[in-house]
């Protein structure tokens, strides 16, 4: 188990370089940040980082920039733990992430706009 905490060095990083500048270029992105997050998985490539939580939050940062460059809840359903990301580049180079949840939902996000992209939804296979 790991937390993202306001005591935690990323966060400090990001309040002393006033992070928040850099999060409203991005539509959708939470300006208060998060203050304490579980984080229930994480994927990494390159520069790249993002994170998961336990209530669907998602932080993306740049490993080689300071702050945090995005952060979002994929939904505000109940119990919506993030289980597994993907960082990938499309056949155009583009980079991309996919979050998958447990609310029955796959999201492909676009990594330079910050944007979701597709919104997958399943329904629960019957037995």
């Amino acid at each position: 188990m790991a937390w993202w905490t306001d005591t935690d060095p990323v966060d400090r990083e990001a309040k002393s370089s006033n992070s928040n500048v850099d999060r409203q270029k991005h539509p959708g992105s939470l300006l208060e940040g998060f203050t304490q997050t579980q984080v229930s998985t994480f994927a990494v490539k390159d520069d790249f980082l993002v994170a998961g939580g336990f209530q669907g939050e998602l932080i993306c940062k740049h490993l080689d920039r300071p702050g945090v460059s995005f952060c979002s809840r994929t939904t505000y359903d109940d119990n919506v733990i993030t289980n597994a990301i993907e960082i990938y580049n499309k056949p155009s180079g583009a980079l991309h992430f996919t979050a998958s949840n447990n609310d029955f939902g796959v999201r492909d996000f676009d990594m330079e706009r910050y944007q979701l992209v597709n919104h997958f939804s399943f329904s629960l296979a019957s037995q």
